[in-house]
């Protein structure tokens, strides 16, 4: 107060404000120790009132509304669900809705503005249904469509897109008829060359794929298959889009022999090889690496003698060692086992007997996660079956 007319300060001051509040919550890399204390004690200070409000009452400020999107995406960043609550109960969705539809043709608020939904709408399910009964699906359809140019909007709407994918199947059936598969794609094609686009595009695509055949074989139609196959060669040397180019592969090629043998053809038995030995402390790489692993193997002798004599089952076993408390990891490298096994023939199943290492990290597995009897202590039975 006390600033400019009326007791307002100016525009340029508050905007100066708002980014120095933006820069202070990621201040040494967003997840630094620093940064993750400043958010926690802005928020205690009051600052999500104070932004909430903001965005409130200059919906039509898009340079106040860029920088308020920010805040509020750095807000919402840590999962925070106490924190999260509070900026819905303050009415930050409807708020940050309302913004997005005003300032449909502005890039920075679409993009920070779609950052901001996407982040409150990860990890909850609530927040998910209140955003999409707002209209968030047909807004970043319709963002992604008008600013097909700008990766910062591609990248942070189709985040969007993958956290509301991460869940209900008519919401996933919703945003398809939406055309959320179709911009999708597009941004994958437009931009090929940044790790953001094709990290959170692949994200998005695994999610919608997962459990169901049609929008799988739609996805495929539009070329994604072939978008994740470039993706995991031009961008070897980054986990992100190593990790969900893995997840998206998995999930197009299970239980489907059609889909297994084409991305075969393409290169996958070697893009899986290159991701599992570049990656080996990034557990969300070695975990979706055996997914990929495993749904190859999956009734099909060939691959499962491709993926043995390429050393997967010591790539495996070496994973399950390092990510020893990682529920998924296990998971995943018993069912990998458990298949190699299975399906790689009696030569197969000696030279798993033979090494003893697979069997003791199995074993391992079984003890340290024993509540999972459904998961991993399940597989792992299984997969010692074909040990004995």
């Amino acid at each position: 107060g006390g600033h400019g007319a009326g007791g307002k300060l100016p525009q340029d001051s508050l905007l100066r404000v708002l980014k120095e509040l933006y820069d202070l919550m990621g201040e040494g890399g967003i997840d630094s120790c620093r940064a993750t204390s400043m958010r926690a004690d802005l928020s205690s200070f009051g600052l999500c009132r104070v932004v909430v409000s903001l965005i409130k009452g200059l919906v039509a400020e898009p340079r106040v509304q860029h920088q308020a999107a920010g805040i509020v995406a750095r807000l919402a960043y840590d999962d925070d669900e106490e924190r999260s609550g509070h900026l819905m109960e303050l009415g930050v969705a409807s708020a940050m809705m309302s913004a997005l539809k005003a300032n449909s043709m502005h890039q920075g608020v679409q993009q920070w503005g779609l950052m901001s939904v996407g982040n409150l709408c990860n990890a909850s399910e609530h927040r998910k249904c209140v955003l999409m009964d707002l209209g968030l699906g047909q807004v970043l359809v319709q963002a992604l469509r008008a600013h097909a140019a700008s990766p910062g909007v591609q990248q942070w709407g189709l985040m969007a897109a993958g956290n509301l994918s991460n869940g209900s199947g008519d919401r996933k059936a919703l945003l398809m008829d939406l055309g959320v598969d179709q911009v999708l794609a597009d941004a994958l094609r437009t931009h090929a060359t940044h790790s953001g686009v094709q990290q959170w595009g692949l994200m998005a695509a695994g999610l919608l794929s997962n459990g169901s055949e049609h929008r799988s074989g739609r996805l495929l139609e539009l070329g994604v298959g072939e978008a994740l196959m470039a993706a995991l060669r031009r961008h070897s040397d980054c986990p992100g889009v190593q990790q969900w180019a893995l997840s998206a592969a998995g999930n197009l090629i299970c239980n489907n022999e059609g889909r297994a043998e084409e991305l075969m053809a393409q290169g996958l038995g070697e893009a899986l090889l290159t991701a599992f030995t570049l990656n080996p402390v990034h557990f969300g790489v070695q975990e979706q690496a055996m997914k990929v692993a495993g749904n190859l193997a999956y009734e099909n002798e060939v691959r499962t003698g491709f993926l043995v004599s390429s050393g997967v089952v010591d790539l495996v076993a070496g994973a399950m060692r390092r990510h020893l408390a990682r529920r998924g990891v296990q998971f995943r490298g018993c069912i990998a086992l458990y298949f190699m096994a299975k399906y790689g023939g009696p030569a197969t199943r000696q030279l798993l007997r033979d090494a003893k290492t697979p069997a003791t990290q199995v074993l391992a597995a079984r003890e340290l996660h024993a509540q999972d009897t459904n998961g991993v202590v399940y597989w792992a039975n299984y997969a010692l079956s074909q040990f004995a």
